[in-house]
């Protein structure tokens, strides 16, 4: 058995949470989040434990992690686990910059631990139908300026 925490308990972080407690092999040992109500939120949806502080979740003990913390908090966070060799994976971007993203590889490389960048729209049905719709262009802009909207199956000479 995996156990497996989630840090973060906003709408990515409370999903893997409700994703991670449905898989075999899998125990989701908790949540963290600082704010009580995402911390409820996660009860309700995952029907897990949930922590105030990271300290609080990693001394229950996890062999991994997923940070779906706000971006800036990326590298502290991943730089913590990692010195505990803990497994992260990391919502994307990994990091605030270039300089941070590269420090929290170079952590990993070095402790030898594994260390992935959560892609996780990519494989959402919706992204994948709207794709194929601008694919065989049956979307368009609609030519009102500034209004942003889309139509189907507009006609444009140049695409």
């Amino acid at each position: 058995m995996l156990r497996v925490g989630v840090v973060g308990a906003g709408v990515m972080g409370s999903n893997h949470a409700r994703v991670l407690a449905g898989l075999p092999d899998i125990v989701l040992v908790g949540v963290v989040d600082p704010l009580p109500a995402h911390r409820t939120k996660a009860t309700e949806l995952a029907g897990c434990r949930t922590f105030a502080s990271l300290d609080e979740l990693i001394a229950e003990g996890v062999d991994a992690v997923t940070i779906a913390a706000p971006t800036h908090l990326h590298h502290e966070i991943a730089l913590s686990c990692i010195a505990r060799n803990i497994h992260v994976l990391v919502e994307k971007p990994i990091a605030s910059s270039v300089e941070e993203g590269r420090d929290i590889v170079a952590a990993a490389r070095h402790a030898g631990v594994t260390l992935m960048v959560g892609h996780v729209e990519r494989f959402n049905p919706a992204v994948a139908a709207i794709k194929a719709a601008i694919s065989a262009r049956t979307f368009c802009r609609s030519p009102s300026p500034g209004s942003g909207r889309f139509r189907r199956a507009c006609r444009m000479s140049a695409w």
